[in-house]
Order: structure tokens, then C-alpha cells, then sequence
């Protein structure tokens, strides 16, 4: 009797864990849905924007708001099919927050320092 009373009780924990590590799996692939990459560096005058999902597919015609250490933007477009964007370094450098929206929740930001400018 307490044999299978401990049977029992093992499927039942069995389970559990098994359970658990399958709402864990799902969730962490719905986090990997929405994300997005984005890199920005800037060479000879010009801030260059590349953005991609994680597997690998690049941003097309996503949304390029690039912001200022005040707040003020100084760029919006749209990346190319290859998921790049490029515009001018401001005049007066500063810090830039760079960011992409590929809609749908698939966003992402990056900072661009002044001194890698």
C-alpha cells in the first residue's frame, strides 16, 4: 500500500516539473519573439544603424527615431531591406538613443556615446 502511495506521489512530482518546464520553454520563445537587435557606430561622419530578428532575418522598413542627450530628435526614417539606416553625426555631438521599431512589439534601443563619435 504505501508502495504504491509513493508511485503516486513521483508521477505526481514527475509531472510537475515536467509541466513546468514546458510553460517555461513557451515563454521564453514568446520573449524571443518580440525581440530585435540593434547596433550603431559611426565612421567618417556618418552614424550607421543595423538592426535584425535573432534569427538572423534583418528589420525591413522598420522605424529609425534617433534622439538626443535632451530629448530632441534629430533623425527618423526607415531601415533598408537589408535592415540598415545611416544618417549624419549631429554637428554638436552628444550621446544618441537609437531606436527601432519593427511594429507589432519588436522594438529595441541602443546609445550611441559621444565618444564614439
Amino acid at each position: 500500500m504505501m508502495a504504491r502511495k509513493l508511485r503516486i506521489l513521483v508521477r505526481k512530482a514527475v509531472w510537475a516539473v515536467v509541466s513546468a518546464l514546458l510553460v517555461t520553454g513557451f515563454s521564453s520563445a514568446s520573449a524571443w519573439a518580440h525581440k530585435v537587435n540593434v547596433f550603431a557606430y559611426a565612421e567618417g561622419g556618418t552614424v550607421f544603424v543595423e538592426s535584425y530578428f535573432p534569427d538572423g532575418s534583418p528589420v525591413v522598413q522598420g522605424a529609425v527615431t534617433v534622439t538626443d542627450a535632451k530629448g530632441a530628435k534629430i533623425f527618423e526614417g526607415k531601415t533598408d531591406n537589408q535592415g540598415r539606416a545611416q544618417f549624419p553625426v549631429p554637428s554638436e555631438k552628444t550621446d544618441l538613443t537609437i531606436e527601432v521599431n519593427a511594429s507589432m512589439g519588436h522594438r529595441a534601443v541602443a546609445t550611441l556615446k559621444k565618444s564614439e563619435m
